[in-house]
């Protein structure tokens, strides 16, 4: 299930990354009505538009064009804005939003808020799943197995998501079940749990298990980016 979020507030998209993400909603930040219209309702049926990023009158009318398509009917919009004039605030909804959250409340609130209006038109048509990315040899981001502090079995990722990953070996005689593990990203050593999935030869998939919030945070965030791109 994606949300498309287009706001000029800085440190928005990463409350909404942690908020969301591990709930399956993975985050599409867009700069301009154009591409929402391309993106919608194909790619996703919910979208958070601040007034600070687009003019409201030029908002309203790309919404508009939305709904006015069959497909489209089932699209939703929230704005965030700080205008306190409730008459003001009541004809933006007439006019085309579905909801208007006041931009002055806290980053985590509206992330909060805006899950609960997901949960709230969402259908079971919607499904949520982790978005998976594919890590360049750039990034460098590996899977270590340790003993005793020391690293006894080293992979590189080459997809990944919330969910797991899967990992190239140099060798193919892995005897992993479920252990603990490092996944190494970038600067940072993330403590993960994993089971096995399954392995063909040098190559084994993956399932995460309880992921500790710093974890599932920095991951959360690498996989926003790299999705962006």
């Amino acid at each position: 299930m994606n949300l498309i979020l287009s706001t000029k507030v800085e440190m928005l998209p990463f409350y909404f990354i942690h908020a969301l993400m591990p709930h399956g909603i993975n985050i599409k930040n867009i700069f301009s009505l154009e591409e929402i219209f391309q993106l919608m309702p194909e790619k996703s049926k919910i979208a958070v538009i601040d007034d600070l990023i687009f003019p409201v009158k030029e908002t309203l009318s790309t919404i508009n064009q939305i709904k006015k398509q069959p497909e489209g009917r089932s699209c939703r919009f929230v704005l965030l804005s700080s205008r306190t004039d409730i008459e003001v605030l009541r004809s933006f909804i007439i006019m085309g939003f579905d909801t208007v959250l006041p931009r002055t409340a806290s980053s985590h609130a509206l992330a909060m808020k805006i899950k609960d209006f997901m949960d709230k038109h969402s259908s079971k048509e919607d499904k949520r799943e982790f978005i998976r990315v594919k890590p360049n040899e750039e990034d460098n981001l590996q899977l270590e197995f340790h003993s005793q502090n020391n690293p006894i079995l080293r992979g590189r990722v080459t997809d990944i998501s919330l969910g797991g990953a899967a990992v190239s070996f140099q060798t193919e005689n892995l005897e992993i079940e479920k252990e603990e593990s490092i996944l190494v990203l970038k600067n940072e050593k993330l403590p993960v749990r994993v089971q096995l999935v399954k392995k063909a030869r040098n190559v084994a998939a993956f399932r995460f298990e309880n992921l500790p919030s710093e974890s599932k945070s920095s991951l959360a965030e690498y996989i926003f980016f790299k999705s962006q791109s």
